[in-house]
């Protein structure tokens, strides 16, 4: 056989053993992927009592609808609550971490799959002019300027034996998870901060109202009682006393007409808009029953609180970080391999005699780090259980 047959019979035998190589470490990556140290979340038990302790029969209710403000039949109060939904800095903030904590999530599920990347390079070298040289492989003359064209693609790939990259995954999953639940919780509390705002206003309306037309019955007294004072009816200190209650009633009026700025500068913050150019026309409240909200079931008002499902899913993400850590204790197995073409002449740097491989398995073991993975791996135990006591006070308080 001539030596280049024999040369390229080698060269396939050397690449066939390398694919099987690779796609017998590939295997592998994938039998042992369904290995994942670390505890699985399991949700904690908490105690539903069938009825609240101060009601006597509960029954199933419908979910109340999520523009519940509507119940009102408050036009103004819709109006103010769509302008908070849309401009309110705090909801905004709040979507912005959820934006947040879904890239991050995208990142931290990237690591799953290998990088892959092309680096085409090219240089030109100047053999030796004393000694022989060697140069992509082959002999050059001395003293001579050689071309090297290379256009490798390179890949590595972390094999996940240990469970290290899903468990990150899933931390960073519930991460975003709690973040789109915070989204729930800051709407939650700023719709009901501007009905809370809101109704306060239309009460001081009603008190200003009253204290208005006091202050106007007043002012007739003091008128009257003058008159009557000059015709000598009544004494001088009749008359003193109905303008202490005049005055009296008059800083009342004064400390709800400021009161009632506060509460609507506060409205202003709520919905997103400047205090000069806000304003609530007055309106006073009359009396009214509020409209009837069935409480349900305990089991039914921890199903609808966001702030619940959000404590839950920061013990889901404390929880998987305990994985990540318990998994710097292995070693960490990563494959490197780059395939492509190398040549001396760009005509035939994309033939089959041009091509070139490597494949490059490594592990690395943690052997002394002062401690440190320790601690790690103990840094997310109390977080986690204070987490779980903060979700499991918390469904207390709702079920009370």
């Amino acid at each position: 056989m001539p030596p280049e047959a024999e040369a390229r019979v080698r060269s396939r035998g050397s690449l066939g053993r390398r694919c099987v190589a690779l796609a017998v470490l590939s295997a592998v990556g994938v039998i042992a992927g369904g290995c994942m140290v670390g505890p699985n979340y399991a949700r904690p038990a908490v105690e539903q009592p069938g009825r609240f302790k101060s009601q006597a029969d509960s029954e199933a209710a419908p979910p109340v609808a999520p523009d519940w403000w509507r119940l009102y039949r408050e036009p103004e109060l819709d109006r103010l609550v769509a302008a908070a939904n849309a401009s309110n800095q705090s909801l905004r903030q709040a979507v912005a971490r959820v934006d947040q904590a879904r890239a991050l999530a995208r990142v931290a599920g990237s690591f799953l799959y290998p990088t892959v990347a092309a680096n085409p390079t090219y240089q030109r070298l100047r053999s030796s002019g004393t000694r022989d040289s060697t140069v992509t492989g082959q002999r050059v003359a001395r003293g001579v300027d050689v071309d090297d064209w290379l256009v490798p693609f390179d890949l590595t790939y972390e094999i996940d034996v240990w469970g290290r990259v899903r468990r990150s995954f899933e931390s960073a999953r519930a991460q975003a998870a709690a973040s789109a639940d915070d989204v729930a919780v800051v709407q939650l509390t700023v719709q009901t901060d501007v009905a809370r705002y809101y109704f306060l206003l239309r009460s001081l309306d009603a008190q200003t109202q009253i204290l208005a037309d006091t202050v106007a019955a007043y002012r007739e007294q003091v008128r009257v009682l003058s008159v009557q004072l000059r015709s000598g009816l009544v004494s001088p200190v009749v008359v003193y006393q109905a303008q202490a209650q005049l005055e009296a009633t008059l800083s009342q009026l004064r400390d709800v007409e400021r009161n009632r700025a506060d509460q609507e500068h506060a409205l202003a913050i709520l919905c997103g808009r400047p205090a000069p150019s806000f304003a609530v026309v007055s309106n006073p409240l009359h009396e009214a029953s509020p409209p009837g909200v069935p409480a349900g079931l305990p089991a039914q008002l921890l199903a609808r609180r966001p702030d619940v499902a959000e404590a839950e899913q920061v013990v889901v993400a404390a929880n998987a970080q305990i994985g990540v850590a318990t998994a710097d204790f292995y070693p960490r197995f990563t494959l490197t391999s780059s395939a492509g073409f190398e040549s001396a002449n760009v005509e035939t740097l994309f033939s089959w005699q041009s091509r070139v491989l490597s494949i490059l398995p490594s592990i690395s073991f943690p052997i002394f780090e002062g401690g440190r993975r320790g601690r790690r791996l103990r840094e997310p135990g109390p977080h986690r259980l204070w987490r779980r006591r903060g979700r499991a006070d918390g469904s207390a308080r709702v079920l009370r």
